[in-house]
């Protein structure tokens, strides 16, 4: 239920594989509209059909609609494992047709549809697809106008006639069985949602409402989703609209629940995004139905790698990250791994911090953009700013149920060691429990660990090298006991290789040599340890730091207890300086460390003194150029209070300054100005 790999894994992941082995789920939709198209005519018959290969994600819909008649058959001979078909209640019978069919119609869902299946479930040994473990779906659209009689014949029709078959609810239990009935649309799950034995399960909308045991899957309109307008969709599919199809895909299978969308567009892009994102069901009429099965065939097979890691692995706005190296070192070497995980982006400063920050965390982000220039790529991951092995420990297992990776690719530790959360013993002892909680979850999973990089000398922490030193030899001598012969797992050295002084852009986060060399080290154990592509080649030329622009449309706005300054965003910058100064007197001061959001209120005022204000984008150790003066009068009482930060001289947009630029333990004190240099006075005083 997670991913698009094809015959290799079914989409209920890992996890659920033994528990729903054979089940063929029939989903009934109600009023979705949505198409079939031509395949390879398959027979009709019961007899045992003719090996396949099976598209686990294919998803054809309006059966009905098939101009040659060969409905169910013509999609099972391009493997597809789901089928949608609509249906019309009527004098208590399920009428199959796209259109309100006319007097005198006789083609029943049971005659054409349900007997079928049961037929073929029979001669193939009990699965759909014979010797294949996963489910096929079959969407069947009610369309009636008296949806609850339809859903009550269903369920009669199933019960009476296809108990054996279907599977169910049955006081709180799931009971396997090959065909899953699924109804959506317009039927009302509230209609059944009570009955303790129940032949029937409901797709929906709105997940929150029921749970996953009455709705198994989401089903999603497209253009509602990307606030597209149907008619006059854009030209191609933007970074935000894949954050956005990976998102609710996660969200999804971290719920338990299928995913689905109507309305695509259905053309080559949409189907490759809908394969990186991990839709379960991507759906196409009889006239894109070949091109969608070449697609998911090219999809089968390929090794999945999961990168696991914290804000060196997630990256800030505007980097490359080493991910988008090694990808670039596998496209050019011909090897085509694809890259899983609930998350798409890097991270970015938020427009503002949340009421009460810092002791209210600012909320993960995670749709940050690229370097300019890089178009869309495969860029999930499961990399997080702030992240600690501490806590990836507990969510590894759902999470790789989910994905179902073949490869752990884990850069995590320094938040463990550099904030205290743990000494080095304790955090290989949450490493060893990492991989064990993966393993449960994928038994055959490898596992690439990375060591802790070291960073430059911090004041208040000079322990933290020697600290950092003992975990890197505890892991080095702990990785060998760690493997299995189905579970291997591998030391990656990264911090025999990257040297903060030249690597990085803030004396821990890399720059684009960094990245290269991130990307290098796991690449060549990936090839020495796996036979995964050949070692990593260095490149000729390596682009330069990126450099954050100007903040425009500087505002200042007094209000009852401050002033609030806010700018526009600028693309790269991981934080602000702010500068301000009192007209009665004085000179421009800077602000104690960079603001980690596009706008800051400003306390510690007189009432009636009129304020200057200017700001310049920073990046680590880099300043941008100021922007222009704003002048407010300040109507706030004397000395008014206002939001507090960490002593951190850093420029994390997170809730942890621990990988920044000075490791300080978070303390809360007032943002108070520091003078600014001569030069900068005279410019502005």
């Amino acid at each position: 239920m997670r991913h698009l790999t094809g015959v290799r894994r079914g989409f209920i992941g890992t996890a659920g594989r033994q528990a729903q082995a054979a089940v063929l789920v029939v989903i009934l939709v109600a009023g979705l509209g949505v198409v079939v198209a031509l395949a390879p005519s398959t027979s009709a018959t019961p007899r045992a059909a003719a090996a396949v290969q099976v598209l686990e994600h294919g998803h054809a819909r309006n059966d009905e609609q098939r101009p040659d008649g060969n409905w169910l058959f013509g999609a099972l001979g391009y493997g597809f494992n789901s089928v949608e078909v609509d249906v019309w209640f009527r004098a208590g019978k399920l009428l199959v047709s796209h259109d309100e069919p006319p007097a005198g119609y006789t083609k029943t869902l049971d005659q054409y549809y349900l007997s079928k299946l049961r037929d073929r479930v029979a001669a193939n040994g009990g699965r759909v697809y014979a010797g294949h473990q996963t489910p096929f779906t079959l969407v069947v659209d009610i369309k009636s106008h008296d949806s609850d009689s339809a859903v009550k014949q269903v369920e009669k029709d199933l019960k009476d006639r296809y108990a054996g078959m279907v599977q169910r609810w049955d006081n709180a239990r799931l009971v396997p069985g090959p065909v899953r009935v699924v109804l959506t649309g317009g039927a009302r799950p509230d209609l059944l949602k009570d009955q303790p034995v129940r032949y029937v399960f409901f797709d929906t909308g709105d997940p929150e409402r029921h749970p996953a045991s009455l709705k198994p899957v989401v089903n999603l309109d497209w253009n509602v989703l990307f606030g597209w307008d149907e008619a006059n969709p854009p030209g191609s599919i933007g970074d935000a609209d894949v954050a956005k199809l990976t998102a609710a895909a996660s969200d999804a299978h971290h719920a338990g629940r299928q995913i689905r969308l109507y309305a695509t567009p259905m053309t080559s892009e949409s189907y490759w995004v809908s394969i990186e994102a991990g839709i379960d069901f991507i759906e196409a009429d009889q006239d894109q139905m070949a091109r969608l099965a070449a697609i998911l065939r090219q999809n089968l097979g390929k090794t999945r790698l999961m990168v696991v890691g914290d804000s060196i692995s997630q990256g800030l706005e505007g980097d490359f990250t080493w991910r988008y190296r090694l990808r670039q070192h596998f496209q050019a070497t011909g090897t085509q791994p694809i890259f899983v995980g609930p998350w798409t982006g890097t991270t970015r400063v938020p427009a503002s911090l949340p009421k009460g920050w810092p002791n209210t965390p600012t909320p993960p982000v995670r749709n940050g953009g690229y370097r300019p220039g890089l178009g869309r790529w495969n860029s999930q991951h499961y990399a997080q700013w702030g992240r600690a092995m501490h806590e990836a420990k507990d969510n590894i297992g759902a999470t790789v149920a989910v994905h179902d990776p073949d490869y752990l690719l884990v850069e995590l530790g320094f938040n463990d060691l550099g904030w205290g959360i743990n000494n080095p013993a304790g955090l290989l002892s949450d490493v060893r429990t990492f991989v064990a909680n993966a393993r449960a979850a994928q038994p055959n999973v490898k596992v690439l660990l990375a060591n802790v990089v070291h960073r430059s000398p911090l004041g208040n922490n000079s322990n933290l090298p020697a600290t950092i030193t003992d975990y890197n030899t505890r892991l080095r001598n702990a990785v060998g006991s760690m493997s299995t012969g189905l579970s291997p797992v591998a030391l990656v050295d990264l911090d025999g290789q990257y040297d903060y002084r030249t690597d990085s852009y803030d004396d821990l986060h890399p720059n684009p040599t960094g990245e290269y060399k991130i990307a290098r080290a796991f690449a060549d154990v990936l090839s020495a340890r796996f036979n995964l592509g050949p070692r990593f080649s260095w490149p000729t030329s390596i682009e330069a730091d990126l450099r954050p622009g100007t903040p425009t449309r500087v505002t200042a706005t007094a209000t009852d207890d401050g002033i609030i300054v806010s700018w526009t965003h600028v693309f790269g910058g991981g934080g602000y300086w702010l500068y301000q100064r009192d007209t009665a007197g004085g000179n421009f001061q800077r602000s104690a460390m960079p603001i980690p959001a596009d706008s800051w209120k400003v306390g510690w005022l007189a009432r009636g003194h009129t304020y200057e204000f200017f700001v310049s984008a920073a990046r680590g150790g880099y300043e941008g150029a100021y922007s222009a003066t704003v002048t407010v009068t300040a109507t706030a009482n004397l000395k008014t209070d206002h939001q507090r930060t960490r002593g951190s001289a850093g420029v994390d947009p997170g809730r942890r300054s621990s990988e920044l630029l000075d490791l300080r333990q978070p303390e809360r004190r007032r943002l108070r100005p520091t003078a600014v240099p001569p030069q900068r006075r005279a410019r502005h005083a």
